[in-house]
């Protein structure tokens, strides 16, 4: 704060003191916990994403697992067109690790990479009919992929083994066939 105007660290501080929450005389707010923060579930950074038509909203959601000391990846799907009721939305799928997620140009269709121990699976889930097909599988990690907006065509990268070092620089010299 220091480098903004006298007038202007003014106005910030008011704001927080009048938006700050200030119990009743005879109301005590309960102090956090560990368990509290443990807890909590946060929406994955990059990962919302508004469906073609503007009718859905998908998004991913790290949930901490106490039972596995481990994140559970949430994916959720929510009708933003209804003003009436406000909901979180609806699960769709769970699993270790999830990203990458993008909406097909059908406006009922979502996909994503999900990940677990040993495979990497790009996933196509009917928000619709509530199903799910594998358009993609790996053992080694996908890196990334991109599909076309009516989910027919798919191209993604994994991660080669590392390769004898005298080859790898006889190939950076002489180039080597994709």
């Amino acid at each position: 704060m220091r480098g903004l105007p006298r007038s202007l660290r003014i106005i910030v501080v008011m704001t927080a003191a009048w938006c700050s929450p200030v119990p009743s005389a005879g109301q005590q707010i309960r102090a956090i916990t560990v368990e509290d923060c443990v807890r909590t579930r946060r929406p994955v950074p990059g990962e919302v994403t508004l469906s073609p038509d503007g009718k859905r909203i998908a998004y991913i959601v790290k949930a901490p697992n106490l039972t596995t000391n481990r994140n559970d990846y949430r994916v959720y799907v929510r009708d933003i067109k209804s003003a009436t009721q406000r909901n979180n939305g609806s699960l769709l799928f769970v699993a270790n690790d999830v990203s990458g997620l993008k909406w097909l140009s059908d406006n009922s269709r979502i996909v994503f990479l999900s990940r677990t121990e040993h495979d990497n699976i790009i996933r196509i889930v009917n928000v619709v009919k509530r199903t799910s097909t594998i358009a993609a599988a790996s053992r080694r990690r996908i890196g990334s992929f991109s599909i076309n907006s009516d989910g027919r065509a798919l191209a993604f990268s994994v991660s080669l083994p590392a390769e004898d070092p005298v080859l790898l620089k006889s190939r950076t010299l002489r180039g080597f066939p994709v």
